[in-house]
């Protein structure tokens, strides 16, 4: 699902760690026991990263509800989508995803 706000663009050579927030998607009772996040280029994006996964580094982590993960390397001028998976307690898979720019410094 989408969740309707795009991550701050990213400056070129920053590492952050970027967090969803999957509260309103989780049943009552459903927790996250585990969680992992894909990378790809946006279908608008003006420019191409040929190995946009590579930008994942690290392990997501599972904070309660949400899920956290480190990105570093993005490329300049490059529009991601970024995708979070949690599976949860009940065996369930449930996803969000947004976007996040890199822009060059000026």
């Amino acid at each position: 699902m989408y969740v309707g706000d795009e991550f701050t663009a990213i400056d070129v050579g920053e590492v952050l760690v970027l967090t969803l927030d999957f509260a309103r998607s989780l049943d009552t009772g459903e927790t996250i026991v585990s969680s992992y996040w894909l990378c790809t280029v946006a279908a608008d994006s003006l420019t191409d990263d040929p190995s946009p996964q590579d930008h994942i580094s690290l392990d997501a982590d599972v904070v309660g509800t949400l899920s956290k993960q480190q990105v570093a390397g993005l490329l300049g001028g490059v529009k991601y989508v970024l995708q979070a998976f949690v599976v949860t307690n009940q065996g369930n898979t449930k996803s969000l995803w947004t976007h996040v720019a890199c822009e060059v410094p000026a």
